[in-house]
């Protein structure tokens, strides 16, 4: 794969996900069933809803509207009520005790977020979901202010959910996504770092010339300090991540907050497109990217044998320096309307050793990926293994994992055939019809998991999984 090649690859998938669909799809991951905190410091947020509706439409539409402010106690009660809920329904241990640190939530911003922690049941709540949230909103709206019906649904509509000041933005998890997708593809913390101080300065330049506010500063450091704790190697927003909400009104929240993102994200855009290649290829002091890709995918041929013939590279031997020449074509066999590797011996060449010979560009045959897959699916597996998935008890399971095939879809894209051991595991596929099938305990939804996570490494976006 030439240089210009690994830059284009490399940029288009960083701005794939900084796409707008790709910052819809973020939002519907953490509006999903995912427990959310609610920030409830006080209740401005009907306050400040009652005075844009009055300021679009007009004092006269929500005439006589009251609101209690000594009401706040009995919204803070009604989101505890909601926490406690939560606690009973989604305890760690079911034998230890009903509290917030025996849930996932609980225990994942117990460690990470001291200051919150200490919140939680006094002016910050943990709730089941999203659509909690709207439920409980209706329930302090009712409770709080004396009105109308029709002026009481109009409120109801003009208080929104939003991310708090200690929260992320759903463009900022974006972002996060697709640094954390670069970082897995250039493989060197050295690299990232380079990334970071030219897109510091990328953004400086950008706020000295009036493009963009100086508060966007903060936010792209904020981006790079917590992809790594927020976003999974394979791009994906972490399991455990607890996303923080504060009601706002919706004529506030939805104009800034979607200027905002705009702004954000095409700034991210703009630095790939218009310097990326500079920053992402043959940085000082860095094996390059090409070499990188070159020297993943020889992996699994370091011994490798051959029609009778044993191919073997020289152990000491700097396989990113690897320079390849390239004559002829490789052989392909078709097989079950799959592409399998042939490879073809070929008479041995004395080449001198002070010789340097220019390569051409190659191209990373996706079958010379397999066993680079082979030997790191069972590690993968066995770390996926985590409830509700099947857990690890022998690691028999895990060992037994092996990707046999990869074909070539008719819209190109690649398809992985594996096997597994079926034997006993096979009973907990969702489509068994055994009394101990699971979609969660899906053999099948693991090992999926589990070759996505490794292929993206590859720049390998779009695949799909079949088991054989």
């Amino acid at each position: 794969m030439s240089r210009s090649n690994v830059r284009k690859t490399i940029n288009e998938k960083i701005l794939r996900l900084l796409r707008k669909e790709e910052n819809i799809r973020t939002r519907k991951d953490i509006q999903s069933s995912r427990p959310q905190v609610i920030y409830l410091e006080d209740l401005s947020f009907i306050k400040d809803a009652i005075a844009d509706i009055n300021e679009k439409y007009g004092k006269d539409r929500l005439k006589g509207l009251k609101v209690d402010g000594r009401k706040l106690s009995i919204a803070r009660k009604k989101a505890n009520d909601r926490q406690e809920k939560y606690i009973k329904k989604e305890l760690l241990w079911s034998k230890g005790p009903p509290t917030i640190e025996n849930t996932p939530a609980g225990k994942v911003i117990e460690e990470r977020d001291k200051a919150l922690f200490a919140k939680l049941g006094k002016k910050a709540f943990i709730l089941q979901s999203f659509n909690v949230l709207r439920s409980l909103k209706k329930e302090i709206i009712d409770e709080v202010v004396t009105g109308t019906e029709d002026q009481l649904k109009q409120l109801k509509a003009a208080v929104d959910r939003g991310h708090g000041s200690d929260g992320n933005a759903v463009s900022n998890l974006t972002m996060q996504r697709g640094l954390a997708q670069l970082d897995t593809v250039i493989d060197n913390p050295d690299t990232m770092l380079k990334i970071r101080d030219d897109l510091y300065d990328y953004v400086d330049n950008a706020i000295k010339s009036g493009e963009i506010h100086a508060e966007f500063k903060s936010e792209v450091e904020n981006v790079f300090t917590n992809y790594a704790t927020n976003i999974t190697k394979a791009g994906k927003v972490r399991a455990d991540y607890v996303p923080y909400i504060t009601y706002q009104s919706k004529y506030r929240n939805r104009g800034i907050e979607q200027a905002r993102e705009t702004a954000a994200l095409n700034l991210l855009r703009n630095f790939f497109k218009e310097q990326g290649s500079k920053t992402l290829v043959e940085m000082e002091g860095s094996p390059s990217i090409r070499d990188r890709m070159i020297a993943r995918a020889i992996e699994p041929f370091i011994e490798k044998p051959a029609k009778g013939k044993k191919v073997k590279v020289n152990a000491n031997i700097d396989a990113r320096k690897l320079q390849f020449e390239t004559k002829g074509k490789a052989k392909t066999t078709n097989k079950d309307a799959g592409h399998t590797l042939a490879i073809t011996a070929t008479k041995k060449k004395n080449i001198a050793t002070n010789r340097k010979t220019k390569a051409k560009d190659s191209s990373v045959n996706l079958a010379n990926i397999l066993g680079v897959l082979n030997a790191k699916l069972p590690s993968r597996v066995l770390a996926n293994m985590n409830p509700p998935a099947l857990e690890n008890r022998s690691g028999r399971f895990a060992a037994s994992v092996k990707a046999v095939d990869m074909a070539t879809t008719r819209q190109g894209f690649p398809s992985i055939g594996y096997t597994y051991r079926k034997d006993p595991y096979q009973v907990f596929e969702s489509s068994s019809g055994t009394r101990f099938s699971s979609t969660d305990r899906d053999p099948r939804v693991l090992i999926d998991k589990s070759i996505r996570e490794i292929m993206s490494q590859y720049l390998i976006g779009r695949l799909y999984t079949r088991r054989v």
